[in-house]
């Protein structure tokens, strides 16, 4: 990691577009992965709605950059029930010491090779040049807008013995997707497959964490 990156604080406005996976319960999944979830959070997981999400962020306040990241469902939190970030990889150092500063979201590094052509979109996520999660997706063609207005994340999360709370808020215009993981190493992310997911492809999105 970029040793000499700078931390920028927040308020964070973003833009870009990406990949949603919906999931109404990871629950199935929890008992074979526990989704590097914090040790306090292991046995307060209560499920319902999960996430995986890849993005391809064009502008931030750290410039361009990818991400992966899943949110496992709900936990019970002392601030009552919470999501939480569990595992998240980007490909910029500003935004991995960033990320941690700023929110308590336990980024860590990876490269992205992000491709489209008029088959769809294909992502693969690599440690080391070794491809850990593979996907592709191929967009529907009705077009409608999304916004958390509908769907709240409402964050709490754990690192270095500090608690961070945020609620970021979002808008975009999505379109269902067929997605189709190729490929998860569970060392590396949670293997959620065989989990029924509802996917939407959302392009652009505008984004802001507080």
């Amino acid at each position: 990691m970029n040793e000499s990156a700078a931390i920028v604080p927040a308020p964070w406005q973003l833009k870009g577009e990406g990949i949603i996976l919906m999931y109404t319960s990871l629950r199935k999944q929890f008992e074979k992965t526990d989704f590097f979830l914090p040790y306090s959070l292991k046995s307060n997981f209560s499920g319902g709605l999960g996430y995986v999400m890849l993005v391809n962020y064009t502008e931030s306040p750290v410039g361009p950059y990818k991400e992966l990241l899943v949110i496992p469902g709900k936990c019970k939190t002392p601030h009552g029930p919470k999501q939480t970030i569990s595992k998240i990889y980007v490909d910029s150092a500003a935004s991995l010491k960033s990320g941690r500063a700023n929110w308590g979201i336990p980024k860590e590094l990876a490269q992205f090779d992000w491709s489209k052509d008029h088959k769809g979109t294909s992502v693969q996520v690599k440690k080391e040049d070794e491809v850990f999660f593979d996907i592709t997706v191929k967009n529907k063609p009705i077009k409608f807008p999304l916004t958390t207005a509908i769907l709240p994340i409402r964050l709490y999360q754990e690192l270095n013995d500090t608690t961070y709370q945020v609620n970021p808020s979002g808008r975009g215009i999505g379109q269902l997707a067929k997605a189709s993981i190729n490929l998860i190493n569970p060392d590396f992310f949670p293997d959620v497959r065989g989990a029924k997911c509802l996917a939407v492809s959302v392009n652009p999105f505008w984004m802001k964490f507080p």
